[in-house]
């Protein structure tokens, strides 16, 4: 693969070296490019790209054939032609390229062409919107060409937000391979996919079945992916496709995609098949804007990644961190990482590990302390359960031991009222087990039985009173769900019934906020491949109402507790799938409004 790819890092300038501008601008997509097999079984490669922005600029379009001669490329297509397309109609066309296009080459940062070759450039001024650029062969020959879109100028107006190529996979020589330049100052946060079993579902014959993408610079290799599902970033790939209006990827499929932040440089994207696999795919790239620092009312964010991918952990927050403890990989063994949100600075840290490896805790924070209560060690319905109850010190940095739980107990939750944290549920058979710490005293008191027995259910307290909603009935993650409400009034010690759940669901999320329960996500989706429910719902104590709101941008499952910190509903991490394997490092963000009426 090194062999077939080369010639593209040798020919990538960055654009701010060669043009030598002085102004600082902000890191952008500066020249993208594509090289290709044309004619034949291969066809017509269709290069598209996207334009973001106001005003118009010039654009340079060129499908380079014999020159790549020069460059050691064999089987090059003889006398390429190339159009830029727009809604259906050619708004610029050109065969052979005149000579008064070389300045504007050169200050792109474009090579040379050999003198007197049948290479086609076009120049021409674009607004924002969606182009194509088909090359086809001017004399009915095949062979290897080299699409490249230059950004004409520094200046203001629109810029490359996207671009892609439906073309030919083959072997050797005739891989698909995208190139980019990135130039400014700071870092470009891209998403790149080589697409090919997704395709089928959009009756295009002859996909790619095992697509793999590799992002090099240079000649060092940044990234590589071969099924998109298994990257530790997979959440964020959904929810930047979700942001950038890319359409979603085969859930499971073997698509491959890479998500990074780049640095201005020289870049080339090699899409080939796994196992010597040919046909039809698209190679796609994407801007990603930066996330609004403030979300409006109503809106949906992320925020800065966690550094390990696991689910079915717990969460809390605590004096101004949010602390995400134990839970368990792809691999299904449980972790003693405890990661360490500052929510003023936007960044992770680990902090001191968990005593033991835990998944299916509860977790709270009292009085400046997090408290980390049950559990189970393994991974599966059968536990081993644990009724223990670890203490973490922030300014110590050290953890201890506490009274233990009446009972051995995980995948229940818990909320705090009045200091005092109180757990409910868990798997069988300990269902219906409710108790209350009182970290002042240390010591716990046994209550009244939660009324339906369940697990995976998600709980919050609101005006002094314990909401536990949702949840399975059994062990498993494909047992029946449930849409019961109960409510837990610590004053009058005793249950009472809400209005159940707009759905059945098992493994939510629950939080508190401005005076509503907010519930996420959950397992149980028989109409979606990853089984997980993307609902947003939001009930009102005051009116015993439900109200369904936007859906999550990637649905999960897998986390017990969320954060309500300065106006924002934290949710981090999860398992994107049903089962607890498919852990996600994808922070999510939401800004309540103060009222669902």
């Amino acid at each position: 693969m090194r062999g077939c790819c080369c010639f593209l890092f040798f020919y990538l300038v960055p654009f701010a070296a060669v043009a030598g501008a002085a102004e600082v601008e902000t890191a952008r997509l500066a020249n993208i490019a594509t090289r290709a097999a044309v004619g034949g079984v291969a066809g017509t490669p269709i290069p598209g790209f996207v334009l973001g922005g106001a005003g118009t600029k010039p654009i340079i379009v060129r499908a380079v054939g014999p020159t790549l001669g020069g460059f050691g490329v064999s089987g090059v297509l003889a006398d390429p032609q190339v159009n830029v397309v727009s809604d259906g109609a050619v708004v610029a066309t050109n065969d052979n390229w005149s000579a008064s296009d070389a300045p504007l080459m050169v200050a792109a940062g474009g090579f040379a062409l050999s003198s007197r070759s049948k290479d086609a450039v076009l120049v021409t001024s674009l607004g924002a919107g969606a182009y194509s650029a088909p090359v086809t062969a001017a004399d009915g020959g095949e062979g290897i060409a080299l699409v490249e879109v230059y950004d004409g100028s520094r200046g203001s107006g629109p810029s490359i937000v996207n671009a892609s190529t439906r073309a030919f996979v083959g072997t050797g020589e005739r891989v698909l391979v995208s190139g980019f330049v990135i130039s400014g100052t700071g870092s470009l946060r891209l998403l790149v996919r080589a697409v090919g079993p997704t395709l089928t579902g959009f009756g295009m014959p002859g996909a790619i079945a095992d697509p793999t993408i590799a992002l090099y610079r240079g000649t060092v290799l940044v990234a590589t992916n071969d099924t998109w599902w298994t990257a530790g970033n997979a959440g964020q790939m959904m929810a930047t496709a979700a942001a950038v209006g890319a359409f979603p990827l085969g859930f499971e499929s073997r698509d491959a995609a890479v998500l990074a932040s780049l640095e201005p440089g020289a870049y080339s994207a090699v899409f080939s098949g796994g196992g010597g696999a040919t046909g039809t795919g698209l190679v796609e790239l994407y801007a990603v804007p930066p996330t609004p620092a403030v979300l409006g009312e109503g809106q949906w964010g992320v925020r800065a990644d966690l550094p390990e991918p696991n689910s079915e952990m717990s969460v809390a927050e605590l004096e101004g961190k949010i602390y995400v403890i134990g839970g368990y990989p792809s691999n299904r063994v449980s972790v003693r990482t405890v990661q360490v949100y500052d929510i003023a600075t936007d960044t992770w840290r680990l902090t001191t590990p968990l005593p033991v490896g835990l998944n299916h805790t509860v977790s709270a924070g009292v009085a400046g302390k997090l408290y980390v209560i049950g559990g189970q060690i393994s991974a599966g319905g059968a536990g081993p359960f644990v009724d223990t109850v670890y203490v973490y010190d922030p300014a110590t940095g050290t953890w201890a031991t506490r009274a233990k739980m009446p009972t051995q107990r995980g995948g229940g939750a818990g909320a705090v009222v009045g200091g005092k944290i109180y757990v409910a549920g868990g798997r069988p058979p300990r269902g219906s087990d409710f108790a209350v710490y009182d970290p002042a005293v240390d010591a716990w008191g046994v209550l009244p039985d939660l009324p339906t027995q369940r697990n995976h259910v998600g709980a919050a307290a609101i005006d002094g009173k314990i909401y536990v909603v949702g949840g399975r009935l059994e062990a498993g993650f494909q047992s029946a769900q449930t849409d019961r409400v109960e409510i837990y009034d610590p004053v009058a010690s005793r249950w009472t019934t809400g209005a159940p759940m707009l759905r059945p669901r098992g493994g939510v999320n629950a939080v508190a906020a401005l005076g509503y329960l907010h519930v996420f996500g959950g397992e149980g989706n028989d109409d979606a491949a990853s089984g997980v429910y993307p609902d947003h719902d939001v009930y009102h104590p005051a009116t015993n109402t439900w109200v369904r709101l936007r859906p999550m941008p990637v649905p999960v499952h897998g986390v017990t507790g969320a954060s309500f910190v300065n106006g924002v509903i934290h949710l981090t991490g999860g398992g994107i799938a049903d089962g607890g394997e498919n852990g996600t490092t994808l922070h999510q963000v939401f800004r309540p409004t103060g009222s669902y009426r």
